[in-house]
């Protein structure tokens, strides 16, 4: 799009997976009108293995894609072999050349 930037987007903020009433899965996502993020994506133990992950995964890829988001990007930790996994197989590889910087802010 043109211009982009924080103003332009709105937060997708996060969604939940809820069985039988209770929260068995979270992913927080993010549209900052440039960039596409997800982060978090926990499902409890109990409940992984069902799709669970994968169906939050893909609503917050529909959600984004409604704000304007053409791509997106997950935050994974390169030592879980788990994790990889799972977002290689939702479609999401590996970005070369690139590494997160990060600062304590206090």
């Amino acid at each position: 799009g043109s211009g982009g930037g924080v103003a332009r987007g709105e937060p997708v903020g996060s969604g939940g997976g809820v069985v039988t009433g209770e929260l068995v899965g979270t992913l927080v996502a993010g549209f900052d009108g440039w960039r596409a993020n997800l982060h978090r994506l926990v499902v409890h133990p109990q409940w992984r293995r069902r799709g669970l992950g994968l169906a939050l995964v893909e609503e917050a890829e529909r959600r984004l894609v409604a704000q304007g988001a053409k791509r997106a990007g997950a935050m994974v930790v390169l030592e879980d072999a788990r994790a990889l996994d799972f977002w290689g197989a939702a479609g999401y590889a590996l970005q070369a050349g690139t590494r997160r910087h990060v600062k304590n802010l206090t």
